[in-house]
């Protein structure tokens, strides 16, 4: 186990990334799901995490490419 300190605003991964295929568990903080659309400055944000939550886990388990982006 590893921990990172995040910035607002920080992309933690984005959508159909296959190098990292981490689980994550928010100590502090929110994160945001988003998907993104054909124009890679724009996304749509999904769902809003929070302390104790995880996310992740589906790569992680699956070994599959990430279904959204994370964002701090």
């Amino acid at each position: 186990m590893k921990e990172i300190r995040l910035f607002p605003g920080d992309v933690i991964y984005k959508h159909n990334e296959l190098t990292d295929s981490s689980i994550y568990i928010i100590k502090k903080g929110e994160i945001d799901l988003f998907v993104e659309s054909s124009n890679e400055n724009d996304y749509t944000n999904i769902q809003k995490l929070n302390e104790g939550e995880l996310f992740g886990e589906l790569s992680f388990f699956a070994d599959t490419a990430r279904k959204t982006g994370a964002r701090s």
